[in-house]
């Protein structure tokens, strides 16, 4: 069976950030990548093998006609993760 990704932003390419995301590596490159509330819901909650991946490695993987797509969360839940992100400080 192959794993579910769960695709997330490298944090190096990330606008926001939420205050209560983590950061995990991808399973391909080894970036580090966030992970907001939601994605970390559905690692917690789905059955099966899951991997995060970067939005680098997925976008270089991604096969439109076997690939699906899905939202970690409801459009509410991510909407609101965004009004909870605060704008990345670079120096």
């Amino acid at each position: 069976m192959e794993p579910i990704r769960l695709v997330c932003t490298r944090l190096v390419d990330m606008h926001k950030v939420h205050p209560e995301q983590v950061t995990r590596e991808c399973a391909v490159c080894r970036e580090p990548v966030g992970v907001y509330p939601s994605g970390q819901k559905t690692l917690r909650l789905a059955p099966g093998p899951f991997e995060v991946v970067c939005q680098v490695c997925a976008a270089k993987t991604y096969d439109p006609e076997l690939d699906s797509d899905e939202l970690a969360g409801s459009i509410d839940e991510i909407v609101q993760e965004v009004l909870d992100s605060t704008p990345v400080k670079r120096a």
